[in-house]
């Protein structure tokens, strides 16, 4: 398990459908706004960031927190 290079809080690395790179908090929130979603092989995952919609229907998936949305220090790694 990797840790935030600010906060030092465990985080993992989950790669989005579009091959960003995303940390997230690792343990599951029912407030979380991203799923793991397995791929069309069956051999990995990818961090789907759910949509309003998906949001408000009761998903039996697991859901996951992005860190930046809970490091006090996630300025520090904003693009200008």
């Amino acid at each position: 398990m990797a840790t935030c290079k600010s906060c030092q809080a465990p985080i993992f690395w989950a790669t989005t459908e579009t091959g960003q790179h995303m940390p997230l908090d690792p343990e599951p929130s029912p407030h979380g706004n991203v799923a793991l979603v397995t791929t069309e092989d069956g051999h990995r995952q990818r961090a789907h960031v759910m949509t309003r919609a998906e949001l408000d229907e009761p998903v039996p998936v697991q859901r996951f927190v992005p860190h930046w949305a809970t490091c006090p220090f996630a300025q520090r790694h904003r693009r200008r």
